[in-house]
């Protein structure tokens, strides 16, 4: 699902944002629930960040990557807690292929089980999430991008389902 998003585009960065298991829901501006095969999985947007909550009938998990107040921003390269894997990178990129990416996941976002959200007046700030089915597991991609650097937050994470 694509969104323009309500809120005008935050001037903030990769370098300013944490990576929660523990925050609770905080109000999104869009979501998306998916019906999984064993889980249920809601994408969330924050504005310039997301919650992905996963259920299933033992567990609640909410990934949450933001600028959270009163956290020191910290995006760990990865982390497996036995239930969830996680991973991110920072890609730089140039105006031409910043765009090039925009269009690419703005294509890939389109489909069932992800929301993308579009910041007014900024062609190529969004924040994404794909999420996929995988039977015993569920996994989303995040992207979160800044044009004004041309860094793009990309994450994966892979929820194991008991």
């Amino acid at each position: 699902m694509q969104s323009i998003l309500a809120v005008p585009y935050a001037d903030t960065g990769a370098d300013q944002l944490s990576l929660s298991f523990d925050e609770p829901l905080l109000p999104a501006l869009s979501s998306v629930y998916c019906a999984f095969e064993r889980v249920g999985v809601t994408l969330r947007l924050l504005g310039a960040s997301h919650q992905v909550s996963v259920v299933n009938a033992d567990t609640e998990i909410v990934e949450t990557l933001a600028c959270l107040p009163g956290r020191s921003p910290a995006l760990p390269p990865s982390i497996d807690t036995g239930s969830i894997s996680f991973r991110s990178r920072i890609e730089r990129h140039d105006a031409a292929s910043l765009t090039t990416l925009t269009a690419q996941v703005s294509s890939r976002a389109a489909g069932p089980d992800s929301l993308i959200g579009h910041y007014p007046g900024h062609p190529n700030a969004f924040t994404a999430i794909i999420a996929t089915d995988l039977g015993h597991r569920a996994r989303w991609d995040t992207w979160h991008a800044y044009p004004q650097t041309g860094d793009v937050v990309i994450t994966s994470s892979v929820f194991e389902a008991a």
